[in-house]
């Protein structure tokens, strides 16, 4: 019997989809479950919520260390801690491959690239919503994968 499903295909990627819509100076920002059982109750109008589709890599062993060792300094005392806000830093930019957030620039739509200095700039609601899903979604059986799939498919 092969264990060829116990190594990560680098290939694989999860796809991350995020509604959000801007009220004021707040942000709402809600994955596809949430979002489609708000639009069927009829408490949130699709047409007033903008899409973030995410491709982000699955993770393995090598870059949940990386991840993690980003993330850990070593204080006046000598002691090993743990930073939450750049383990999140981290996590994105070494696992977003691609997105299809785009900003206007001479009447035309370009694809605003992946580093940290635009991860930055996001509205942090956002960037909450986009790491919650992928957590989500990285321990999500076949069954519902294949459901959550067949209800929408990435443009990007």
């Amino acid at each position: 019997m092969s264990h060829d499903d116990a190594f990560v295909d680098v290939s694989e990627t999860v796809d991350v989809i995020v509604y959000y819509k801007k009220d004021g100076r707040n942000i709402l920002a809600i994955n596809q479950e949430q979002f489609d059982t708000n639009v069927e109750r009829g408490i949130l109008n699709p047409d007033d919520f903008k899409i973030i589709e995410v491709q982000m890599r699955e993770l393995n062993w090598g870059l949940y260390n990386e991840i993690n060792e980003m993330a850990v300094f070593t204080n006046e005392e000598g002691m090993r801690n743990f930073n939450l806000k750049t383990y999140k830093e981290a996590k994105l930019l070494k696992l977003i491959k691609s997105w299809n957030i785009s900003i206007e620039k001479n009447g035309q739509d370009r694809i605003v690239p992946v580093d940290a200095n635009n991860l930055g700039k996001l509205h942090q609601n956002i960037v909450e919503a986009i790491l919650s899903e992928y957590d989500r979604l990285s321990i999500i059986s076949e069954e519902e994968l294949k459901k959550l799939k067949s209800r929408h498919t990435p443009t990007t």
